[in-house]
Order: structure tokens, then sequence, then C-alpha cells
């Protein structure tokens, strides 16, 4: 939760935070989360390199907004956001809790809403990194019951 807005040393950038081991290949990442009030959530994969301002962060995103809205993109430490996949679901009840799950198994990626496929692709641009949680703006977002499980991958 980053309900208020801190000091800027740069840039602005939405809230995020990283977690695990920046070699990590092929994994599932999976999260409960709740929005207090409208706005958007994410979940992140195989973060790697950043630049300055801190929003210029490499990774694959998983964000989804109260109105069902959902996007797949790449981002990269230039500050590029790459859309890979789109589209919209129910719209979120606010104060309800929802999971979201990030899988990413050599250059298959999949994203899925409360255990419901939303998307699977093949991207290949991104083979290692770090998870990670966000929100857009600065709110009272909740997160809970975060679990990172290896995958078995199949060549």
């Amino acid at each position: 939760m980053a309900e208020i807005k801190p000091i800027n040393w740069q840039d602005n950038s939405d809230a995020f935070t990283l977690l695990g081991d920046p070699s990590w290949t092929n994994y599932t990442v999976s999260v409960d989360a709740e929005l207090t009030k409208p706005g958007t959530i994410e979940l992140i994969g195989r973060a790697g390199k950043q630049e300055r301002p801190q929003s210029h962060q490499q990774g694959y995103y998983f964000q989804i907004s109260n109105t069902g809205a959902w996007t797949l993109f790449k981002g990269n430490s230039d500050g590029k956001h790459t859309i890979l996949a789109s589209g919209s679901t129910a719209p979120f009840d606010i104060g309800s809790w929802h999971r979201l799950s990030l899988s990413l198994n050599n250059d298959k990626i999949t994203a899925s809403l409360d255990k419901k496929t939303v998307t699977t692709l093949k991207d290949s641009s991104y083979q290692v990194g770090q998870i990670g949680i966000g929100i857009t703006g600065y709110d009272a977002d909740q997160f809970h019951n975060l679990s990172i499980i290896p995958s078995r991958t199949k060549h």
C-alpha cells in the first residue's frame, strides 16, 4: 500500500516493489489483490534492468483496472512500453479480492485472473528477472498470499 505520494527525487513513477532473484528464469507468480478505490494494479515478471527514472523498468507487466480492462505489455529500460495483448473482463467490485497470476516458461507467457486465463502468447525479449507488484497512483490497495512457483520447463 502506498497512500501518500513520496518526495520526488526524480521524475514521478507509479509505486511498485521488486522481489526475488534477478537470475530467476521460469516461474509462475500469483497474488491476491484488493482495490480500495478505482484504479489499476499490476503484477510484474522477469523484471531486469532499470534506468532512471525508476519508471524505466524492464519486464513483463500484467495490469488490470477496476473497470475490467487488462493489458499485458513489456517495458524496457528506456521507458518504452509495447502492448503484447489487451482485453476486458467483468468489472471489479471495489473492496473485493482477486487473484492475479503471470506464468513465464521459456518464451510462453500466460496471464490469468481469478484462475481463468485471459491471454497466452509468446515473447522471448526477457528470459530472467525478479517479480514485482504495483499500483498506479498512490492508493491503499492491498496484496496478500504472494506465491512464486518454479515452472517445470519442457523442451
